[in-house]
C-alpha cells in the first residue's frame, strides 16, 4: 500500500473558509459565469470584517494565495490588487484535467520531488499489474486498486507544482516524467484510442493541471519539450504567442528546450505513435538529473 505524508498549507484553510462564507461563489450573468472565483474586493472587505485585519495585510493574503497557486489572475502575471477583479481558483482550471476537481491542501513541492515521487509510484504500480512475459497490463485491475486510487490523488499535488525556481534539467526530466505518467493515467482511465481520430484526441485532450495551468500531452511534447513549435493540427504555438502564458515553462525562459521527447521515451518512432500505439512498457524514464535514461520498465 502506498502513503503520502505532507506539510499542511495554511492557504487551504483559508479558501476552505472562504468558501464557507460564500466569498468564493458563482459570479457572472446568464450569458458568462464563473464558479469558485471571488472578487478582490469582496476578498479585502472579508478580511477587514471577518479577521480584524487592515487591508494591507489583505493585499498580501490575496497575494499569497497567487503565489501559492490556490487561485489564478484574470491575466497571467498579475499581481493581486483588491478591485473588481475576478480570481479563478485553481481547481476551475482545466476542468476536464485528469487531476481537476480539486487541490493539495499540502505546501506545494518542487519539481524534482513530485516528478519522482509520481514515477516512483508509476513503477511499482506496474510492478503489481504488469505480465510476467511485459507484454501487457491489467489495466482494468489497476483502476480498481487502492495503489491507483493513492495515486490519482497525488496527481492533485501538480496543481500548485513550484516551477519557477527549478532548472533547466530539473524542468526536463519533470516533464518527461510528467508526460509518461500522464498517458498511463488516461490509458487506465479512458482506455487506449483505438482510431486516428482517437488518437488526435487522446494526444490533444488528456490533461493534467501543472502549476496552475492546464497541459495537454500536446502542450508537453511541442509546447515545452520542443521550445513552444506548433503541434498537429495547430495553426499557431501550443502555448500560444504570450511568453508569460505558463510560468516557469515559458519558452522565453527556456530557449534550449529543444530536444524531441521521442528520444527519451521511443528512440526513433514518432512521438504521436508513442503516445497511442506501442505498449506503455517501452517507456522510457528520466532521472532527476537527465545524466541517463532509467531502465524500461
Amino acid at each position: 500500500m502506498f502513503s503520502f505524508q505532507c506539510e499542511p498549507d495554511e492557504c487551504y484553510l483559508l479558501i476552505e473558509q472562504l468558501k464557507k462564507d460564500n466569498i468564493v461563489r458563482t459570479h457572472g450573468g446568464l450569458l458568462k459565469s464563473q464558479k469558485n472565483a471571488f472578487s478582490g474586493k469582496e476578498f479585502l472587505a472579508w478580511v477587514v470584517e471577518k479577521q480584524g485585519l487592515d487591508k494591507e495585510r489583505g493585499i498580501e493574503m490575496g497575494q499569497t494565495l497567487l503565489d501559492h497557486k490556490f487561485a489564478s489572475p484574470p491575466k497571467a502575471g498579475e499581481l493581486f490588487k483588491g478591485g473588481d477583479e475576478i480570481y479563478v481558483l485553481t481547481e476551475e482550471i482545466g476542468p476536464d484535467a485528469l487531476n481537476a476537481g480539486g487541490v493539495s491542501d499540502c505546501t506545494p513541492k518542487t519539481a524534482t520531488e513530485i516528478g519522482e515521487l509520481l514515477r516512483k509510484m508509476i513503477l511499482k504500480l506496474y510492478g503489481v499489474f504488469l505480465s510476467d512475459d511485459g507484454k501487457s497490463v491489467d489495466y482494468k485491475g489497476m483502476k480498481a486498486s487502492e495503489e491507483f486510487k493513492t495515486y490519482t490523488r497525488m496527481t492533485r499535488e501538480l496543481t500548485r507544482v513550484e516551477l519557477t525556481n527549478a532548472t533547466r534539467e530539473e524542468k526536463l526530466a519533470f516533464f518527461i516524467n510528467i508526460y509518461n505518467a500522464l498517458v498511463i493515467h488516461a490509458s487506465v482511465e479512458r482506455g487506449p484510442p483505438t482510431s486516428l481520430w482517437g488518437r488526435y484526441r487522446f494526444f490533444n485532450g488528456t490533461k493534467y493541471i501543472i502549476g496552475g495551468h492546464p497541459y495537454s500531452l500536446q502542450d508537453i511534447e511541442n509546447g515545452v519539450l520542443r521550445a513552444n513549435r506548433k503541434g498537429v493540427g495547430y495553426s499557431y504555438p501550443c502555448l500560444g504567442d504570450n511568453s508569460a502564458e505558463r510560468d516557469g515553462t515559458n519558452v522565453s525562459i527556456l530557449p534550449i528546450l529543444t530536444l524531441y521527447l521521442a528520444l527519451f521515451l521511443f528512440p526513433n518512432v514518432p512521438v504521436t505513435a508513442a503516445a497511442s500505439k506501442l505498449p506503455i512498457s517501452a517507456c522510457v524514464w528520466a532521472d532527476i538529473h537527465l545524466n541517463v535514461p532509467l531502465p524500461t520498465l
